[in-house]
């Protein structure tokens, strides 16, 4: 043996064999699939960031009290008949009815608050009363929710024996769904939701000013609607 020899260092060969291996491996990769070697030696991150930009165009003040808050349930029938007209002879092709009963409609009413006169607020010392009138409550006809779940709504549906479905059933449900609003317009002003709201009122405006008078001979309220 040649003593004169260098002597390997194996610390120095083994990491450099095995760079060598791989660097043959990435070779061979690289060759078959060079796109896929790409994209896993430099892997991309995309963000994608979205911005929403909202404006308010209009904002309304009014002042008002709401005194009442309903559901109501509004019943429609619409009927529809057709005759045809054969060499002078009149063919009744039948009548057609459609009734939907639609529940669950949002109403309230309301006081228009600047509507309260001071100067019809008044006080007799003589029996320590406070008498306070305002104006009587009415249907807040911008605040009107229509119901929108068509799983709530109740069609019932009868087609004359001439008719088709598609023409005078669905024409029919077409009219009573466009004059929703307004039917449920005029059932929350019948007069026993006209009547709640009153007595609403008159509790609602008492309470108020209850809280504002001293709490020292404190005066009987007496609440009035205006003429």
């Amino acid at each position: 043996m040649d003593k004169n020899r260098p002597k390997l260092n194996l610390n120095i060969i083994i990491p450099l064999v095995t760079l060598i291996i791989a660097a043959a491996i990435v070779a061979i990769i690289a060759i078959k699939e060079p796109g896929n070697l790409l994209n896993k030696i430099f892997i991309s991150t995309t963000n994608i960031t979205g911005i929403t930009d909202t404006t308010i165009d209009k904002i309304k003040l009014e002042p008002k009290l709401v005194v009442l808050e309903s559901e109501i349930t509004v019943t429609s029938k619409r009927r529809s008949n057709k005759e045809w007209n054969i060499f002078g002879h009149q063919l009744n092709l039948g009548e057609t009815v459609v009734e939907m009963r639609v529940p669950g409609n949002k109403i309230q009413y309301i006081i228009h608050t600047d509507k309260i006169d001071k100067n019809r607020i008044t006080y007799n010392k003589k029996d320590n009363t406070l008498t306070i009138y305002i104006p009587k409550p009415e249907v807040d006809n911008e605040i009107i929710e229509v119901q929108s779940d068509p799983t709530k709504i109740e069609i019932r549906t009868s087609i004359g024996w001439g008719r088709f479905n598609s023409y005078s059933g669905k024409y029919l449900e077409k009219e009573i769904r466009k004059n929703l609003r307004k039917e449920v317009y005029k059932k929350a002003r019948e007069k026993s939701l006209q009547n709640k709201a009153n007595q609403s009122a008159i509790e609602i405006i008492k309470k108020l000013f209850e809280k504002a008078l001293p709490k020292s001979q404190k005066p009987t309220l007496k609440i009035k609607f205006q003429n």
